[in-house]
């Protein structure tokens, strides 16, 4: 089994054309789906099956954390038949290479000769000057990167916002599930517990919610809002990334479910405290908004 490397910037380049089965390396992104689209186009090359390494524990694809679900149905779209290797956690590279020769030897892969794998090389790529963000003028005065921050004064109120909506999801459903299969009125000393939570969760979202508002009216109506668009993403992500850890603790073992949205809404959440800008670095921009007035640097 050899692995065949093409480059797909050009028509005129990569290894001697051979006319062969190959199978595709598939991560489930844009990357394996452009290679796809590049074989099937050049005649010399029949793709007759995907390969792709899953993670044990994670019951997804490697590289993009595709669920195991979703690759099957990419899969049945395409028509083709998929290799599954399974690896574990932090695998070096000689155990990946071990176990990709393993799968290759299977009965199902025989009379398959080769692999295909797609890289994407960005070369040569020039812009325009008229594409400069805030014009020449502003690149060739340093100011690209100011204009590129104040992009965000936008953009983190919507990240925000999203986080609130994730956060409210997973607390009206777990709120919904206890009220049904617990009488919280009942004077038990647990229940009063789950209340409390309960009641600190809507508390939180709804100030987090409020401060995601007063970002974006300050950008709808041009006023400066970089402290407000920090402090909404920072307290939103935070928030919501808590409300959906007390949801899935709340619920129990209903909370772990595949089948269940919280267990869904605990996997997403994290990413909104990390994604533009993280949460440490949404707090240091508030203070330095803070201390700005007074000449301190931060």
């Amino acid at each position: 089994m050899r692995a065949c490397y093409r480059r797909i910037t050009g028509p005129g380049e990569g290894v001697v054309r051979v006319s062969e089965p190959v199978m595709l390396s598939w991560s489930g992104g844009k990357d394996s789906a452009l290679a796809l689209w590049v074989l099937a186009r050049d005649p010399a090359w029949r793709v007759v099956r995907l390969l792709t390494t899953v993670t044990t524990g994670y019951d997804r694809v490697s590289i993009h954390g595709v669920r195991r679900s979703l690759l099957a149905r990419q899969a049945a779209a395409l028509g083709l038949p998929v290799t599954e290797v399974e690896i574990p956690p932090g695998c070096s590279n000689e155990v990946y290479e071990a176990r990709v020769a393993e799968a290759l030897a299977r009965p199902e892969c025989a009379g398959v000769r080769c692999v295909a794998f797609g890289d994407l090389f960005l070369e040569d790529v020039r812009v325009p000057a008229e594409n400069l963000l805030g014009g020449e003028e502003r690149y060739t005065q340093r100011e690209g990167f100011k204009a590129a921050m104040q992009t965000f004064d936008v953009t983190r109120p919507t990240v925000a916002a999203m986080a609130v909506g994730i956060g409210r999801a997973a607390f009206e459903y777990t709120r919904d599930r206890l009220r049904e299969e617990l009488n919280l009125s009942r004077p038990i000393p647990r229940y009063g517990v789950i209340v409390e939570r309960l009641a600190r969760m809507e508390r939180e979202l709804h100030a987090a919610r409020l401060l995601v508002w007063q970002a974006a009216s300050m950008a709808d109506q041009r006023i400066p809002n970089t402290k407000e668009a920090s402090m909404a993403k920072a307290y939103a992500g935070a928030v919501a990334t808590r409300v959906c850890a007390e949801a899935v603790e709340l619920l129990g073992a209903a909370g772990i479910r595949h089948d269940r949205w919280v267990e869904k809404w605990f996997r997403d959440i994290k990413v909104f405290d990390i994604f533009e800008g993280t949460g440490q670095v949404q707090r240091l921009v508030v203070a330095r908004r803070l201390f700005e007035p007074f000449g301190v640097r931060v």
